[in-house]
Protein backbone atom coordinates (compact mmCIF):
# COMPACT_ATOMS: atom_id res chain seq x y z
CA UNK A 1 0.00 0.00 0.00
CA UNK A 2 1.11 3.54 -0.62
CA UNK A 3 0.44 4.37 3.01
CA UNK A 4 2.82 1.76 4.38
CA UNK A 5 5.89 4.01 4.49
CA UNK A 6 7.91 5.78 7.13
CA UNK A 7 6.67 9.13 5.83
CA UNK A 8 3.09 8.39 6.90
CA UNK A 9 4.19 7.98 10.51
CA UNK A 10 6.06 11.28 10.48
CA UNK A 11 3.01 13.51 9.87
CA UNK A 12 2.08 14.39 13.45
CA UNK A 13 -0.52 16.89 14.55
CA UNK A 14 0.46 19.68 16.94
CA UNK A 15 0.82 18.39 20.46
CA UNK A 16 2.11 14.94 19.53
CA UNK A 17 5.32 14.02 21.30
CA UNK A 18 8.25 14.03 18.90
CA UNK A 19 9.39 10.43 18.56
CA UNK A 20 11.53 8.83 15.89
CA UNK A 21 10.21 5.68 14.25
CA UNK A 22 12.64 3.42 12.38
CA UNK A 23 10.22 2.59 9.55
CA UNK A 24 6.55 2.46 8.56
CA UNK A 25 4.11 0.52 10.69
CA UNK A 26 2.78 -2.91 9.62
CA UNK A 27 0.37 -2.88 6.70
CA UNK A 28 -2.57 -4.23 8.70
CA UNK A 29 -2.65 -1.05 10.84
CA UNK A 30 -3.08 1.22 7.80
CA UNK A 31 -5.79 -1.03 6.36
CA UNK A 32 -7.66 -1.32 9.65
CA UNK A 33 -7.68 2.45 10.16
CA UNK A 34 -8.92 2.97 6.60
CA UNK A 35 -11.70 0.43 7.16
CA UNK A 36 -12.69 2.31 10.33
CA UNK A 37 -12.60 5.67 8.51
CA UNK A 38 -9.94 6.78 10.98
CA UNK A 39 -6.89 8.98 10.29
CA UNK A 40 -3.68 7.10 9.70
CA UNK A 41 -1.74 9.42 11.99
CA UNK A 42 1.02 8.80 14.47
CA UNK A 43 -1.29 8.49 17.49
CA UNK A 44 -3.51 5.89 15.85
CA UNK A 45 -0.62 3.87 14.42
CA UNK A 46 1.42 3.90 17.61
CA UNK A 47 -1.56 3.00 19.81
CA UNK A 48 -2.41 0.04 17.59
CA UNK A 49 1.24 -0.98 17.56
CA UNK A 50 1.48 -1.00 21.36
CA UNK A 51 -1.84 -2.81 21.58
CA UNK A 52 -0.62 -5.57 19.23
CA UNK A 53 2.74 -5.73 21.01
CA UNK A 54 0.94 -6.48 24.29
CA UNK A 55 -1.11 -9.27 22.71
CA UNK A 56 1.91 -10.79 20.94
CA UNK A 57 0.16 -12.86 18.25
CA UNK A 58 2.19 -13.50 15.08
CA UNK A 59 1.38 -11.58 11.93
CA UNK A 60 0.19 -14.69 10.07
CA UNK A 61 -2.53 -15.28 12.67
CA UNK A 62 -4.24 -12.19 11.15
CA UNK A 63 -5.74 -11.48 14.58
CA UNK A 64 -3.47 -8.75 15.91
CA UNK A 65 -5.77 -7.70 18.77
CA UNK A 66 -6.50 -11.30 19.85
CA UNK A 67 -10.23 -11.40 19.10
CA UNK A 68 -12.23 -14.17 20.72
CA UNK A 69 -14.60 -15.60 18.12
CA UNK A 70 -15.00 -19.37 18.65
CA UNK A 71 -18.39 -19.44 16.90
CA UNK A 72 -17.26 -17.50 13.82
CA UNK A 73 -19.69 -14.73 14.68
CA UNK A 74 -17.45 -12.02 13.24
CA UNK A 75 -15.44 -13.92 10.63
CA UNK A 76 -14.53 -17.35 9.40
CA UNK A 77 -11.65 -18.68 11.46
CA UNK A 78 -9.01 -20.68 9.66
CA UNK A 79 -5.41 -20.87 8.61
CA UNK A 80 -2.63 -22.56 10.50
CA UNK A 81 -0.03 -20.01 11.66
CA UNK A 82 3.22 -21.03 13.31
CA UNK A 83 2.55 -22.07 16.89
CA UNK A 84 -1.24 -22.41 16.55
CA UNK A 85 -2.62 -25.23 18.68
CA UNK A 86 -5.19 -26.24 16.08
CA UNK A 87 -6.43 -25.10 12.69
CA UNK A 88 -8.14 -21.76 13.21
CA UNK A 89 -7.60 -21.75 16.99
CA UNK A 90 -4.82 -19.95 18.83
CA UNK A 91 -5.65 -20.89 22.43
CA UNK A 92 -8.37 -22.19 24.72
CA UNK A 93 -10.17 -21.01 27.83
CA UNK A 94 -9.84 -22.63 31.26
CA UNK A 95 -12.43 -25.26 30.33
CA UNK A 96 -10.67 -26.27 27.12
CA UNK A 97 -13.06 -24.42 24.79
CA UNK A 98 -11.69 -22.54 21.75
CA UNK A 99 -11.05 -18.91 22.60
CA UNK A 100 -8.75 -16.70 20.52
CA UNK A 101 -8.94 -17.60 16.83
CA UNK A 102 -6.83 -17.10 13.73
CA UNK A 103 -7.97 -15.91 10.30
CA UNK A 104 -6.80 -17.26 6.93
CA UNK A 105 -5.94 -13.91 5.33
CA UNK A 106 -5.21 -10.32 6.30
CA UNK A 107 -8.48 -9.23 4.68
CA UNK A 108 -10.44 -11.70 6.84
CA UNK A 109 -8.69 -10.39 9.93
CA UNK A 110 -9.38 -6.74 9.09
CA UNK A 111 -13.07 -7.46 8.41
CA UNK A 112 -13.45 -9.45 11.64
CA UNK A 113 -11.74 -6.74 13.70
CA UNK A 114 -14.02 -4.02 12.29
CA UNK A 115 -17.13 -6.13 13.02
CA UNK A 116 -15.88 -6.99 16.51
CA UNK A 117 -15.18 -3.37 17.46
CA UNK A 118 -18.48 -2.26 15.95
CA UNK A 119 -20.38 -4.77 18.10
CA UNK A 120 -19.81 -2.99 21.40
CA UNK A 121 -16.66 -0.90 21.35
CA UNK A 122 -17.87 2.26 19.67
CA UNK A 123 -15.86 4.42 22.07
CA UNK A 124 -12.63 2.81 20.90
CA UNK A 125 -13.60 3.43 17.28
CA UNK A 126 -14.44 7.05 18.14
CA UNK A 127 -11.06 7.47 19.84
CA UNK A 128 -9.30 6.15 16.74
CA UNK A 129 -11.39 8.39 14.46
CA UNK A 130 -10.60 11.53 16.47
CA UNK A 131 -8.25 13.69 14.33
CA UNK A 132 -6.86 15.22 17.53
CA UNK A 133 -6.33 11.90 19.26
CA UNK A 134 -3.19 11.11 21.22
CA UNK A 135 -1.73 7.72 22.04
CA UNK A 136 -2.92 8.19 25.62
CA UNK A 137 -6.49 9.13 24.68
CA UNK A 138 -6.77 5.95 22.61
CA UNK A 139 -5.17 3.95 25.42
CA UNK A 140 -7.74 5.29 27.87
CA UNK A 141 -10.59 4.16 25.61
CA UNK A 142 -9.09 0.67 25.38
CA UNK A 143 -8.40 0.50 29.14
CA UNK A 144 -12.04 1.38 29.88
CA UNK A 145 -12.99 -2.14 28.77
CA UNK A 146 -11.39 -4.01 31.65
CA UNK A 147 -13.28 -7.19 30.76
CA UNK A 148 -11.70 -7.28 27.30
CA UNK A 149 -8.52 -5.25 26.83
CA UNK A 150 -8.02 -3.55 30.18
CA UNK A 151 -4.44 -4.79 30.46
CA UNK A 152 -3.72 -3.74 26.89
CA UNK A 153 -5.05 -0.24 27.48
CA UNK A 154 -2.93 0.16 30.59
CA UNK A 155 0.08 -1.08 28.62
CA UNK A 156 -0.55 1.57 25.95
CA UNK A 157 -0.71 4.26 28.63
CA UNK A 158 2.42 3.01 30.39
CA UNK A 159 4.62 2.43 27.35
CA UNK A 160 3.54 5.43 25.26
CA UNK A 161 6.20 7.49 27.02
CA UNK A 162 8.88 4.80 26.96
CA UNK A 163 11.50 5.84 24.36
CA UNK A 164 12.86 2.29 24.10
CA UNK A 165 9.44 1.01 23.03
CA UNK A 166 8.09 4.01 21.13
CA UNK A 167 11.24 4.29 19.00
CA UNK A 168 10.76 0.83 17.49
CA UNK A 169 8.02 -0.74 15.40
CA UNK A 170 6.48 -4.04 16.46
CA UNK A 171 5.90 -6.18 13.40
CA UNK A 172 4.13 -9.18 14.97
CA UNK A 173 6.88 -11.53 13.87
CA UNK A 174 6.69 -10.48 10.23
CA UNK A 175 10.04 -10.62 8.45
CA UNK A 176 10.34 -6.84 8.15
CA UNK A 177 11.28 -4.14 10.59
CA UNK A 178 14.15 -3.51 12.98
CA UNK A 179 13.17 -6.25 15.43
CA UNK A 180 11.96 -8.95 13.06
CA UNK A 181 14.20 -11.64 14.56
CA UNK A 182 13.25 -10.98 18.16
CA UNK A 183 9.56 -10.06 18.21
CA UNK A 184 6.28 -11.70 17.49
CA UNK A 185 4.28 -14.56 18.85
CA UNK A 186 5.41 -17.19 16.35
CA UNK A 187 8.37 -19.42 17.02
CA UNK A 188 11.23 -20.36 14.74
CA UNK A 189 14.89 -21.33 15.08
CA UNK A 190 15.89 -17.66 15.38
CA UNK A 191 13.22 -16.55 17.85
CA UNK A 192 10.67 -18.07 20.19
CA UNK A 193 7.49 -17.32 22.05
CA UNK A 194 7.23 -18.60 25.62
CA UNK A 195 3.42 -18.36 25.40
CA UNK A 196 3.33 -21.20 22.86
CA UNK A 197 3.21 -24.84 23.93
CA UNK A 198 5.26 -27.79 22.70
CA UNK A 199 4.39 -30.15 25.54
CA UNK A 200 1.29 -29.26 27.52
CA UNK A 201 -2.48 -29.06 27.41
CA UNK A 202 -5.28 -26.53 27.42
CA UNK A 203 -6.86 -25.99 30.80
CA UNK A 204 -8.10 -29.26 32.22
CA UNK A 205 -8.94 -27.88 35.65
CA UNK A 206 -10.79 -24.59 35.72
CA UNK A 207 -8.59 -23.00 38.36
CA UNK A 208 -5.35 -24.07 36.71
CA UNK A 209 -5.96 -23.15 33.10
CA UNK A 210 -3.50 -24.03 30.38
CA UNK A 211 -0.60 -26.28 31.40
CA UNK A 212 2.66 -25.48 29.61
CA UNK A 213 5.32 -28.08 30.42
CA UNK A 214 7.67 -27.12 27.60
CA UNK A 215 7.58 -23.96 25.48
CA UNK A 216 9.69 -23.08 22.40
CA UNK A 217 12.08 -20.88 24.39
CA UNK A 218 12.82 -23.72 26.81
CA UNK A 219 13.24 -26.17 23.94
CA UNK A 220 15.62 -23.76 22.22
CA UNK A 221 17.67 -23.49 25.43
CA UNK A 222 17.77 -27.28 25.77
CA UNK A 223 18.88 -27.74 22.16
CA UNK A 224 21.52 -25.05 22.61
CA UNK A 225 22.79 -26.69 25.79
CA UNK A 226 22.95 -30.12 24.15
CA UNK A 227 24.75 -28.67 21.14
CA UNK A 228 27.36 -27.01 23.35
CA UNK A 229 27.72 -30.20 25.42
CA UNK A 230 28.22 -32.37 22.34
CA UNK A 231 30.73 -29.89 20.95
CA UNK A 232 32.75 -29.92 24.17
CA UNK A 233 32.65 -33.72 24.29
CA UNK A 234 34.00 -33.95 20.75
CA UNK A 235 36.73 -31.44 21.60
CA UNK A 236 37.80 -33.37 24.72
CA UNK A 237 37.74 -36.65 22.78
CA UNK A 238 39.97 -35.13 20.10
CA UNK A 239 42.44 -33.86 22.68
CA UNK A 240 42.57 -37.31 24.32
CA UNK A 241 43.15 -38.97 20.95
CA UNK A 242 45.97 -36.55 20.12
CA UNK A 243 47.61 -37.04 23.52
CA UNK A 244 47.33 -40.83 23.31
CA UNK A 245 48.59 -40.73 19.75
CA UNK A 246 51.65 -38.75 20.79
CA UNK A 247 52.23 -41.13 23.72
CA UNK A 248 51.95 -44.17 21.46
CA UNK A 249 54.33 -42.59 18.96
CA UNK A 250 56.81 -41.95 21.78
CA UNK A 251 56.63 -45.60 22.89
CA UNK A 252 57.10 -46.86 19.34
CA UNK A 253 60.07 -44.56 18.87
CA UNK A 254 61.66 -45.77 22.11
CA UNK A 255 61.10 -49.44 21.17
CA UNK A 256 62.67 -48.76 17.80
CA UNK A 257 65.73 -47.18 19.42
CA UNK A 258 66.09 -50.13 21.80
CA UNK A 259 65.80 -52.59 18.92
CA UNK A 260 68.56 -50.75 17.01
CA UNK A 261 70.81 -50.85 20.09
CA UNK A 262 70.27 -54.61 20.48
CA UNK A 263 70.95 -55.17 16.81
CA UNK A 264 74.20 -53.25 17.08
CA UNK A 265 75.30 -55.37 20.07
CA UNK A 266 74.71 -58.63 18.25
CA UNK A 267 76.35 -57.29 15.14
Amino acid sequence: MAGNTANDASGRAAGYKAQTVAQGYPEWEYRLLSALNAPRGYAQLEALNLWARKEGLPDDANNWLALTDPNNEFGQAGGDPKGALANGVWNYDAKGNPLVVTFPTQAHGISATVKFLSAGYGDIIAALQDPNATVDSIGQAVAAHSNAWGGDGNYILTESGNPAVASSVYTNGAQTGPNASSTGGGSSFTHCNSANTIIGTPGIIGSIGKINLLNPCQAKAIVGGLTVGIGLSILVFGIVVVIRGEAAQSVISQVSKNANSVAKVFA
